[in-house]
């Protein structure tokens, strides 16, 4: 069984099919890391300065 095992990793290791899929979703999840991080510093300021663009539309 553990064979077997070692049989299929070496089989896997050269096989780079979905490794480009994989790249972008960690690109992905460090843009929405970001992105979170971005609102959670500015998320009052960004209110303030919506609700006042808002204010001045009307």
């Amino acid at each position: 069984m553990l064979k077997q095992i070692f049989v299929y990793a070496k089989l896997l290791k050269g096989d780079q099919r979905g490794q480009g899929m994989v790249e972008y979703a960690l690109v992905i999840a460090f843009v929405a890391i970001a992105v979170l991080g971005g609102v959670t510093l500015f998320g009052d300021q960004l209110g303030i300065l919506f609700t006042n663009i808002t204010n001045g539309i009307s």
